[in-house]
């Protein structure tokens, strides 16, 4: 419930300078051995990607429409493979380039 009041409806309360957090988290990224060699915009590009499937997961979540027997730890395991599918798609594009 509190997701959907807090991100699915528009609000004044939940007005960021996303630019700002995205910078803070690239900083972040950068310290990350698997992530090295990523320019910053590639960094962004990673980040971005993380943020829909992270945030259509917590839709699906908050609709209950989740297959019930996903737990938790499930869960994270399908955050950890998709994080790992975006950062090797982009490390194949880089070899493109």
């Amino acid at each position: 419930m509190l997701f959907r009041d807090l991100i699915m409806k528009h609000n004044s309360y939940m007005k960021l300078d996303r630019n700002d957090v995205s910078h803070k988290v690239v900083e972040k990224m950068k310290q990350d051995k698997e992530l090295a060699g990523f320019s910053d915009e590639e960094l962004m590009n990673i980040l971005f990607k993380m943020q829909i499937f992270q945030t259509g997961l917590s839709v699906m979540a908050a609709n209950g429409l989740l297959p019930d027997h996903l737990k938790e730890e499930q869960l994270i395991e399908v955050l950890d493979s998709a994080a790992l599918d975006i950062v090797t798609a982009a490390r194949i594009r880089q070899k493109e380039v």
